[in-house]
């Protein structure tokens, strides 16, 4: 299989779990109250698309050594797209971007008819709300919880080493 076909399935996958997440995350947030909907939904905009390498080469990694469940491994792969498009909505807000991916950055889309400070904070809160969100299917997955825990660590290392930049 070539890289572009594996991307190409990888994303397929992907995108139909991702899907399905995000749906069962919008049906919790609707219960919550119109603007968590409303982060819900925005993150989920914010997040689809692309060409999904970070997860594509999150199971690659998992496959190289050893790897064998493709189900288990999904959301595993899901949770570092959905973890690193989190620190982007940070780093938009920090480095004052504007567009992000032909879009406008979260801060920017939550600004409008706002003040830039309600923007900043509903952004930040959508980022930290993305982040726990991929840290919690990492803690979820079908693994093994010493591998879960490890996993975790791991991820947790990463991101302190991530605020330390």
């Amino acid at each position: 299989m070539s890289s572009l076909q594996f991307l190409s399935t990888y994303r397929e996958t992907s995108e139909e779990f991702f899907t399905k997440f995000f749906k069962e995350k919008k049906k919790e947030a609707k219960k919550i109250d119109p603007l968590t909907l409303d982060a819900v939904k925005k993150l989920e905009a914010y997040i689809q698309g692309g060409k999904k390498v970070r997860g594509a080469l999150t199971v690659l990694g998992y496959k190289a050594l050893g790897g064998k469940s493709q189900k288990n491994i999904i959301p595993v792969s899901v949770a570092a797209e959905i973890l690193h498009s989190s620190l982007l909505i940070h780093d938009d807000f920090i480095d004052h971007d504007e567009v992000r991916r032909g879009k406008p950055t979260m801060h920017k889309v939550y600004s409008k008819g706002k003040s830039d400070h309600y923007g900043a904070s509903i952004a930040l809160i959508v980022g930290d709300m993305g982040l726990f969100l991929g840290h919690n299917l990492v803690a979820d997955s079908n693994f093994d919880s010493k591998r879960i825990l490890k996993a975790i660590s791991e991820l947790d290392r990463l991101l302190v080493n991530t605020a330390y930049g």
